[in-house]
């Protein structure tokens, strides 16, 4: 709902994001992503990658709480865009107590058995380029 209402609210077209490919400059959105996405693995792939020790799931001695949860959500900021589950902040400060509740549970399981959605480590990255900066690759001088 909040994404049709952005788009209903927008007065400008979306401007096309141009990014230098090996090819020359693309403002097709998949080779955009590529391009971005091989950055950002090789700004934070090293060769010489420590391996961190392994730590054993246990059950949390005090686990985590509904309301725990229900303090850090009013803190969130309103007028965000919404993550890989297009859930907006909104929608889980102003919801019914059984989110948090619903989510506590989940901490917990994963903070138990050290399995947990994938979802948890995916997030979105969108290129905003600056203004007055010509337009090219990421890291692009």
């Amino acid at each position: 709902m909040y994404r049709v209402v952005r788009e209903l609210q927008r007065k400008e077209p979306k401007k096309k994001i141009l990014v230098d490919s090996e090819h020359g400059i693309t403002t097709n959105e998949k080779i955009q992503t590529e391009i971005v996405k091989k950055f950002f693995q090789d700004q934070f792939h090293s060769e010489k990658e420590e391996m961190i020790k392994e730590v054993k799931p246990l059950k949390m001695q005090r686990a985590f709480t509904s309301t725990e949860i229900e303090k850090a959500v009013k803190r969130l900021k309103t007028g965000k865009s919404a993550g890989i589950d297009e859930l907006n902040g909104e929608l889980i400060k102003y919801g019914p107590e059984t989110i948090c509740e619903g989510i506590a549970e989940i901490y917990n399981i994963m903070a138990e058995t050290g399995e947990f959605p994938t979802e948890v480590k995916e997030g979105i990255l969108i290129p905003l380029p600056k203004p007055g900066k010509k337009p090219g690759p990421p890291g692009h001088l």
